[in-house]
């Protein structure tokens, strides 16, 4: 699975981001449902985040836990929901520590942000940036 998957099509001179477009979907989401509907169309996109497990106990254990129930379909959505709400309201959602919640994930997941970073950088636009950090169009040169 990689950026070939996302549920839309992504050109590298494309007016339309990647991230536009997910957030335009994103902020329509009103009820549990619609938000089950998202995660599962955006799946492709919640994949390209790979890592290794941190120890038990870590602080990134928690992180690493909600972000593999969000990619799973495991997630509880009405916790994901309630969280989305208060994070766009009041830019907390309450628990401990933010990024242990799903709905957080939802807000921005970690390969739109680490295309953001990229694409500023490195001063390209954010879809060369996302299609970059995914194994890029398979070309190898060397």
């Amino acid at each position: 699975m990689g950026w070939q998957d996302l549920p839309i099509r992504v050109d590298v001179d494309s007016d339309e981001s990647v991230s536009e477009i997910y957030v335009q979907e994103r902020d329509c989401i009103k009820s549990i449902e619609e938000l089950i509907a998202f995660v599962q169309r955006w799946q492709p996109l919640f994949k390209l985040f790979t890592w290794t497990k941190p120890k038990m106990g870590s602080a990134a254990y928690e992180t690493y836990n909600a972000y593999e129930d969000l990619v799973e379909g495991t997630f509880n959505p009405k916790e994901a929901l309630e969280c989305m709400s208060k994070l766009r309201n009041e830019g907390e959602c309450g628990h401990e520590s933010k990024y242990s919640c799903c709905g957080m994930h939802i807000m921005m997941p970690y390969p739109l942000l680490d295309a953001f970073l990229v694409a500023e950088k490195y001063e390209v636009p954010f879809n060369v940036a996302l299609i970059q950090l995914n194994g890029g169009f398979g070309v190898k040169y060397f």
